[in-house]
């Protein structure tokens, strides 16, 4: 099995960028390997590792729906579980393999599809919005009768779903982690035009435009982590496509921003320790709405990262991984 700290060294290498480079991405003609100065026979395929780690898929059932999870790791350290929400359209495929490992050293964790993602029924064509998320969320939650809170943790579509959680359902979670998240409304600043053109573009986005979503590739440093990533893909979970849902998730992550200011009114409200952590220059939600939450609660701990967008978290992966362990040890009889 990989170590952690290997995967970590194999993910952060870099690849030499010139500084005019990150201009490229405005002309369709440009590719990732023109980009990052590779050619396919420089790309690792996709790593091939034991992932029965993870466990079995189970499910719970939500009456209108059955929720696909897996729950692993150590239950012997005291801490609670930590419970992953993934974001728009995206499975439990979206936790690096080595990331999980470590978390897993460390407690358990249990990672679900939403509601009609992944391996996740939905037998309603109802409407979904960040709320209905959050509730599902809590449903799944409590559906699988643990005897303790536990700790939440959400990227992106999932941050939001996690700030909902903890501003409008706080009693029953611990500690929740927000990355990339915002509490949304008119208050939030939204996804930029840009981002929001190339993620619903027809025909799909390009590989460089899904890693100028993620990382900023103006910056070098964040252009060699996303060509890093790229080149040395790690790992996952193998999920259905499925994408039931994906078109009102997508509706539900607009609507957010406009129409919804229960959350912002319920954030001075949370009890729950808070680490916000995101990039400065994220174009699909940008940081501002973290500091949005910063200022509205009481003690929260708040982390932006500079030269760095949406996979902030990923692309300094070691030190966050510090500070997720040092947050979650922290006040451990509050």
């Amino acid at each position: 099995m990989v170590s952690f700290k290997a995967a970590v060294a194999v993910l952060l290498l870099g690849c030499v960028l010139s500084a005019s480079a990150a201009g490229l991405i405005a002309t369709k003609n440009v590719t990732v390997y023109d980009f990052c100065d590779i050619t396919p026979a420089d790309v690792a395929p996709p790593l091939t590792k034991d992932m029965d780690f993870v466990g079995s898929v189970k499910f719970v059932s939500l009456g209108d729906a059955d929720i696909a999870y897996r729950r692993f790791g150590n239950s012997s350290t005291g801490r609670p579980p930590l419970v992953l929400v993934a974001g728009l359209g995206e499975t439990s495929a979206i936790w690096p393999a080595s990331f999980l490992e470590y978390l897993a050293e460390q407690q358990e964790v249990i990672m679900f599809d939403n509601r009609g993602i992944g391996q996740s029924t939905d037998l309603t064509e109802g409407y979904i919005n960040v709320t209905s998320m959050a509730l599902d969320t809590l449903a799944f939650v409590r559906g699988l009768d643990l005897d303790v809170k536990v700790n939440l943790m959400g990227w992106g579509m999932g941050g939001m779903i996690a700030t909902t959680c903890a501003a409008l359902h706080g009693k029953y979670y611990n500690k929740v982690i927000v990355l990339s998240g915002t509490a949304g409304s008119l208050h939030s600043r939204h996804i930029t035009p840009t981002a929001n053109r190339i993620l619903m573009s027809d025909p799909e986005p390009t590989e460089l435009e899904k890693l100028w979503l993620l990382f900023p590739l103006e910056h070098t440093s964040a252009a060699a982590a996303a060509c890093a990533y790229f080149r040395n893909p790690e790992p996952s979970v193998v999920d259905f496509f499925n994408y039931t849902t994906f078109e009102r998730q997508a509706r539900a992550f607009s609507e957010f921003f406009f129409d919804v200011d229960e959350v912002y009114e319920a954030l001075p409200k949370i009890k729950n320790d808070l680490l916000l952590v995101g990039g400065e220059d994220d174009v699909m939600i940008p940081s501002q709405g973290l500091r949005v939450i910063a200022r509205r609660t009481t003690t929260p701990w708040l982390v932006v990262l500079r030269e760095a967008g949406n996979a902030a978290w990923i692309q300094y992966l070691p030190s966050f991984v510090s500070m997720l362990d040092l947050f979650l040890d922290a006040y451990p009889d509050m």
